[in-house]
C-alpha cells in the first residue's frame, strides 16, 4: 500500500477507536473525521435478524455521517469528479426515483438494473486516494418487501473481483452488516447516499483490518461462539456492554461458555457465509439475479438465459480477502 494512504487509513482507524466517524466525500473517498462534523450515537450491526441491545456499542454506523465535497490532497489520484457531470439514472419504482438520482449525484459512475420486483445498483468507488484499486458494491432493494442489502467486492481489473469479509457480513447470504435497524441510523426510505456511505466506512475498517490486523473501533457481536473465532484480543469486544479490548472483557467468559456448549459452538462454526453467485456476477456483468423466496426471506440465484456466463463471471470472485 502507498504509504500516504496508509497513513491515512491508520489516521482513519485511531479516529473510530476514539469514536470519532469519518467523513465520506462525494465519489465515496472516506477521509478522517472532520471537527466540523456533529458525531451522533451510532446504530449496531445486525447479524441474520438478531439484533444486540440498545446499549451496545457500535460497529460501523452513525446517523451523524456527512457525505460532502472534500478536495483531494495536491496530487492525489482518485479525486471525486463533480457531481453536476453525473448522468441521472432511470429508475421507474416508486417513491425511489428521487433517491437514485441523488445517489448518480454523489457517487458519480453508479449503475441500475431495474425488473419487476427489485432495483439492483452498482457503484463503484476509489474508497481511498492512491489505493491503486477500486471497490465495488451491489445494493438491491425489493419495494414489496421494504429490503435493502448490500454486499462488497474489491476489483482487481484483469484479476476479478473479490468479496469484502467475511468479518462483519450477514450469516447466509454475507450482506454487509453495518447498522441495527431498531437504532435509525438508516431505516429503509432512507437516504441511498447516507447508506453508501456507511458501506464505504465498513469496507475502510476491513481495509485497516488486513493492513494492521486489527478491526478499528467498537464493534457488535451477538455471539460468544463468533467472538471467539474472528475478534483478536486487542480489539473492542463486541458485547452488550464492553469494556474495553476483547481479552480484558469477555474472552475467558466466552471460552467458558465455548466448552460448556461444544455442539451449539460447532453448529455455529460450520454456518455459512456466503456471497450468493447472482450478486457476484451482477457485480461483475450488470445482470440482475434471479429472486425466489425460502419463505420471507429472498434468495439470488443466476438467471437461467445467461447462467453460464454468469456463473463463469462469479466463479472469479468467490473468495474472502
Amino acid at each position: 500500500m502507498n504509504p500516504q494512504t496508509a497513513e491515512l487509513l491508520h489516521q482513519i482507524g485511531e479516529n473510530l477507536d476514539h469514536g470519532m466517524f469519518p467523513s465520506v466525500s462525494d465519489g465515496g473517498l472516506v477521509w478522517p473525521a472532520r471537527a466540523d462534523v456533529d458525531f451522533q450515537p451510532p446504530g449496531l450491526e445486525t447479524q441474520n435478524g438478531k439484533t444486540p441491545s440498545a446499549s451496545q456499542s457500535w460497529q460501523t454506523g452513525t446517523s451523524g455521517a456527512s457525505h460532502t465535497p472534500l478536495p483531494a490532497a495536491p496530487g492525489t489520484a482518485g479525486a471525486p469528479g463533480p457531481a453536476s457531470a453525473t448522468p441521472s439514472i432511470a429508475c421507474r419504482v416508486r417513491g425511489l426515483a428521487e433517491r437514485v438520482q441523488a445517489l448518480a449525484a454523489a457517487y458519480p459512475g453508479a449503475e441500475a438494473a431495474e425488473t419487476s420486483e427489485a432495483l439492483w445498483l452498482r457503484v463503484s468507488t476509489p474508497l481511498l486516494p492512491n489505493l491503486g484499486y477500486r471497490t465495488i458494491f451491489v445494493l438491491v432493494i425489493i419495494p414489496a418487501l421494504t429490503i435493502a442489502r448490500g454486499w462488497g467486492f474489491w476489483d482487481y481489473g484483469i484479476w476479478g473481483l473479490q468479496c469484502i469479509g467475511p468479518r462483519h457480513t450477514n450469516y447466509g447470504d454475507a450482506s454487509i452488516c453495518a447498522f441495527d435497524d431498531r437504532d435509525d441510523t438508516w431505516n429503509y426510505g432512507d437516504s441511498l447516499v447516507t447508506l453508501l456511505d456507511l458501506y464505504a466506512v465498513w469496507a475502510v475498517r476491513h481495509l485497516y483490518l488486513w493492513q494492521f490486523g486489527r478491526w478499528p473501533g467498537p464493534q457488535a457481536s451477538f455471539s460468544p461462539f463468533e467472538r471467539l473465532r474472528e475478534c483478536r484480543d486487542d480489539e473492542w469486544c463486541g458485547c452488550d456492554n464492553p469494556k474495553g479490548r476483547y481479552a480484558d472483557c469477555c474472552k475467558e467468559r466466552d471460552r467458558q461458555l465455548a466448552t460448556q456448549a461444544k455442539s451449539e459452538c460447532i453448529v455455529q462454526a460450520f454456518f455459512p457465509r456466503s456471497v450468493p453467485v447472482g450478486v457476484v456476477a451482477f457485480a461483475g456483468g450488470m445482470v440482475p439475479p434471479r429472486i425466489t423466496y425460502d419463505g420471507l426471506y429472498p434468495l439470488f440465484g443466476v438467471n437461467p438465459g445467461t447462467a453460464n456466463k454468469e456463473i463463469a463471471t462469479a466463479q472469479r470472485g468467490v473468495k474472502w480477502t
